[in-house]
């Protein structure tokens, strides 16, 4: 009986991790989807032009993407609290500075301002893939979040800690959503 009832108990949290991959997966493939939608259809619109920059951008994309499937395995690994790192120097402004050029395209019509708080020299030693699956999810959750408002992003050193703060004046999680 108490084989059964282990047994049982690793299938639910199996069955659980699996729902949480399953949904975590989509949620990381949707937004560079969108990203890469919104682009196109601004360079199909003549809104955006469509010169080097762009294509460009939308290379880093697909190639976001290929990477996301490739870690499916890795997202599965940190459900079981297994994940590798690969950690490397990274200047820090520049490298967000990618992002707000990517989103403020996705947010355009949602008038929205973006503001970036980071000093030039920073250098931090991360796993940019892991660190771009964070940001892509909170800027992706800010944009949904607000309305005809602002997005900032700071970043800098706290003690001996680097740090990056992103916030907004969007709406809010509500109180039930939280848990």
């Amino acid at each position: 009986a108490q084989a059964f009832n282990s047994m049982s108990k690793t299938l639910k949290r199996q069955d659980i991790l699996r729902k949480k991959l399953i949904t975590n997966t989509a949620h990381e493939l949707r937004t560079p989807l969108a990203v890469m939608q919104a682009e196109l259809e601004g360079m199909l619109d003549g809104i955006i032009p469509v010169d080097k920059a762009r294509v460009l951008s939308l290379y880093e994309e697909t190639g976001r993407l290929k990477r996301i499937l490739d870690a499916i395995e890795d997202l599965s690994h940190a459900q079981a609290s297994s994940l590798t790192l690969y950690k490397q120097p990274i200047k820090l402004r520049p490298f967000l500075e990618g992002f707000f050029e990517r989103y403020k395209k996705l947010s355009k019509d949602k008038d929205i301002s973006f503001e970036l708080y980071c000093d030039e020299d920073i250098i931090i030693k991360a796993d940019p893939e892991r660190l771009s699956q964070i940001l892509i999810n909170l800027l992706s959750n800010a944009i949904k979040a607000t309305e005809k408002g602002k997005i900032w992003m700071k970043a800098g050193f706290d003690k001996s800690w680097a740090f990056i703060e992103i916030g907004d004046t969007g709406k809010g999680i509500k109180d039930k959503e939280l848990p």
